[in-house]
């Protein structure tokens, strides 16, 4: 089969990973693959040796000079400069005109491009790359989507006030771009309940796969080990994204300190000079504890996952968490919130434990794995029996099926 792949994204995550996976072992099973998707994650691709890069250039962000010009400490549009306000809604709506435009010439090359490669499938990720393939019109050909959660269906991530009419139309277009998709995968089944309770009719449609990991290559490398810092060690994936809550495990780790000496907390993924996450470390006095590692190589990565004791995943929202099922691989004992998809993964007291949003909760369950040592045992013996199911073997295999029902409905 010739089969397209759809990611538009500002950085690395799990959702990218899956792109990434997804394609390699297509390729790797003799399918023709290629990628469509933007400047910012090209990089991350490249290494993908026989599969076609397809780069449209850099993302458009519409809101990003406009959110330049509210002043720094302004909590709220109302706490702006007037003078401030009005800019910041006059620059919104002006760059919204202009991405129009931007995007109309985008689109035309990349309408030229499917059509030419005559693909039997189109499979697009992501909120950014469901949206785009939806405003591509009839391609005549089926399309797949797989949004990897909803997040332009609001709820986790703060609006600008300012922002929100532009909110509300992207939540109505993403909508309409769920249900005109001719198929639509799902990492977990707690998101299709997500789009039946917002009204999203996908009836007949849908189907649930989960996230997939090499497991294989990931062992291969388990007796490598970095050199960490403290006695009981905490690994942190979300970097400075909201969603992921790396807020409320600061805030948890100013709690941990005087119970647990010498705790040290690793948070990847790039956290910016100034924000709140480095000023939370300051403000807790927290600058002996916490490690930016910033964004790792995921051989680095991997290591470091492997030095850790437990692996932290505080989310407001989550799909699914392949952080969690690589930690699983590596059997290290897992506290994570019970939200969106990771109770699929994460089973409480088997092989880690559930919390609340709530960084109190996410204390306690860290000092309980702290102080019981055998639980942690038990929890790692169970990781590594449990994490089998999750293995890209049979991940890819299930995408293939409906990739290939797909395109038998072409024909």
């Amino acid at each position: 089969m010739k089969i397209c792949q759809v990611v538009l994204s500002k950085g690395w995550g799990g959702a990218e990973t899956v792109v990434y996976e997804l394609s390699r072992h297509l390729r790797d099973k003799g399918h023709s693959v290629s990628i469509v998707l933007n400047e910012e994650i090209v990089h991350y691709y490249d290494t993908l040796e026989n599969v076609e890069l397809f780069n449209i250039g850099p993302l458009y962000d519409p809101t990003a000079l406009a959110k330049s010009i509210v002043a720094p400490k302004a909590r709220s549009a109302r706490e702006c400069d007037p003078h401030n306000r009005a800019l910041l809604l006059f620059y919104a709506y002006l760059q919204e005109s202009l991405a129009r435009v931007y995007w109309k010439r985008i689109r035309r090359q990349v309408r030229q491009f499917l059509s030419d490669k005559e693909f039997d499938v189109i499979h697009s990720h992501m909120s950014e790359g469901v949206l785009f393939v939806c405003s591509l019109g009839d391609l005549q050909t089926p399309t797949l989507t797989t949004p990897h959660g909803e997040h332009y269906l609001g709820g986790v991530v703060p609006v600008h006030p300012l922002m929100i009419p532009l909110a509300a139309w992207r939540k109505r277009k993403f909508k309409e771009a769920l249900e005109k998709a001719t198929a639509v995968t799902e990492v977990s089944a707690s998101m299709l309940r997500e789009y039946a309770e917002r009204g999203i009719n996908l009836e007949g449609k849908s189907v649930v796969i989960s996230n997939g990991i090499n497991i294989a290559e990931i062992q291969r490398g388990s007796s490598e080990k970095s050199e960490v810092k403290g006695e009981f060690t905490l690994l942190f994936p979300g970097g400075s994204k909201f969603v992921k809550g790396g807020d409320l495990l600061v805030t948890a780790m100013a709690t941990l300190k005087g119970r647990i000496p010498n705790i040290h907390l690793y948070i990847a993924l790039d956290v910016p000079k100034k924000h709140l996450l480095r000023k939370m470390v300051q403000q807790y006095g927290l600058e002996e504890n916490v490690t930016f590692s910033g964004f790792l190589p995921i051989h680095d990565y991997r290591r470091l996952l492997n030095s850790v004791d437990v692996l932290v995943m505080p989310s407001r929202g989550e799909a699914f968490a392949l952080a969690c099922l690589e930690a699983m691989a590596l059997g290290k004992p897992i506290v994570a919130t019970k939200v969106g998809g990771i109770p699929d993964v994460v089973i409480q007291g088997r092989n880690g434990l559930l919390v609340n949003t709530n960084p109190d909760e996410i204390a306690q369950a860290i000092l309980e794995l702290h102080r019981n040592e055998d639980l942690r045992r038990r929890m790692e013996s169970n990781n590594l029996q449990d994490v089998v199911v999750f293995d890209w073997s049979g991940i890819v295999d299930q995408y293939l099926q409906v990739e290939r029902d797909l395109a038998e409905s072409k024909d």
